[in-house]
């Protein structure tokens, strides 16, 4: 079976809340690729946890 393998990845420059979007509709996590080259992985959770960190005070 192939897959195309941009429906498992997410670039490191995209915004954290697409990045929750992105990772809403798959239940494992997602490598962050950049240049053919794997950073590292993301789950929603962590992208989750991003926002409510760099969240502006009111």
């Amino acid at each position: 079976m192939l897959t195309n393998l941009d429906e498992l990845t997410i670039n490191p420059e995209l915004r954290a809340d697409k990045a929750v979007q992105a990772l809403s509709t798959r239940h494992t996590p997602m490598a962050v690729v950049e240049n053919g080259e794997v950073l590292g992985l993301v789950a929603q959770a962590d992208a989750m946890k991003w926002l409510l960190l760099h969240q502006a005070a009111p």
